[in-house]
């Protein structure tokens, strides 16, 4: 419905303009698919610092409850991977994002006040679990067992009956290896090729090290 009155018109509502500066962009995996449902955050940096931590370390109520009313902001991607993150304020910025069953992505843009939208590309690496099961020679149970990813971080420990299972490690190929004192290593390799995805291991057997010395009783 259009209205007006005899003093002046009434224009027709424009689009809606955000307020502040915005960063948009499109959030990928590494095959360029679309990234559905990533949350993405965006927090102003103080001296180098996330505000909220900024404001903690500081021991001012007031510049603390500043930083939690307008120092965050957040966003969905949509089914197209894309984003918009509007209404900061030109400064510093820390952005983080985060997709069940991928890698984050955590890094920092400057905004500047002469450029109204600055565009940010995101790139998740996705992730799943290698799982299997590590037993001992000649033991009643199998606690205890290192399990680990060759070359990385990604381990886990095995339970009483030798299972384990290793999250969050990138899709590709890998060379798992099994470690316990007193025993020889075993080894074997896992591949993952998709988000979310489990692949379950050939059995690992570690066999006593007749190599120890004897302990005197």
């Amino acid at each position: 419905l259009w209205g007006c009155n005899e003093n002046a018109p009434v224009e027709p509502l424009g689009p809606t303009v955000p307020a502040g500066l915005v960063v948009a962009g499109t959030i990928v995996d590494t095959e360029g698919r679309p990234a559905e449902g990533a949350v993405i955050a965006a927090e102003s940096l103080v001296e180098g610092r996330a505000a909220a931590v900024a404001a903690r370390l500081s021991g001012d109520p007031d510049l603390a409850n500043a930083a939690a009313k307008s120092a965050v902001a957040s966003a969905v991607s949509d089914a197209d991977g894309a984003y918009v993150l509007d209404g900061l304020d030109a400064g510093r910025w820390l952005l983080r994002t985060d997709l069940s069953d991928h890698l984050g992505d955590s890094r920092q843009v400057e905004l500047a006040a002469a450029v109204g939208t600055t565009f940010v590309d995101i790139q998740l690496t996705p992730t799943g679990t290698l799982a299997g099961l590590a037993t001992l020679e000649n033991a009643s149970l199998h606690d205890g067992t290192v399990v680990y990813v060759e070359g990385t971080s990604y381990l886990a420990v095995t339970d009483g009956a030798g299972s384990f299972a290793m999250t969050g490690v990138p899709v590709g190929s890998w060379d798992v290896r099994a470690f316990h004192a007193g025993y020889l290593d075993d080894a074997t390799t896992g591949s993952l090729a998709s988000a979310a995805e489990v692949d379950t291991l050939p059995d690992l057997f570690l066999p006593l090290d007749p190599n120890i010395p004897p302990v005197v009783d």
